[in-house]
């Protein structure tokens, strides 16, 4: 009886586990790729790689996808225009990258 009941712990443990390594996170990434800040958008999205790659065990047992949008400017349209492109079209979970915020 004790046995079966282990084998059911392990077998829901093994299902919960699978289920959350599919589980996958979308950062939506609003910098300015060209234009005055390319410089420093290419930092900044440089350090975010870099971080998901060398702390892969840290944001384990999710799978996080960086969706980028170039903001151009720094006169707010844009950078609203791609907000919401984040938010409507690509369902980002997260946002990240607010150089051009007022």
């Amino acid at each position: 009886m004790v046995m079966r009941i282990v084998a059911l712990a392990a077998a829901a443990l093994a299902l919960t586990t699978s289920w959350a390594q599919a589980q996958e996170a979308k950062v939506g990434v609003n910098l300015p790729y060209t234009g005055i800040g390319a410089e420093f958008a290419q930092l900044v999205d440089r350090g975010m790689e870099l971080y998901l790659k060398l702390n892969a065990d840290k944001v384990r047992p999710y799978k996080i996808t960086l969706v980028k949008r170039d903001v151009k400017d720094p006169g707010g349209a844009n950078a609203k225009i791609a907000v919401q492109e984040l938010l409507t079209q690509d369902n980002v979970d997260i946002l990240a990258g607010w150089i051009y915020s007022r």
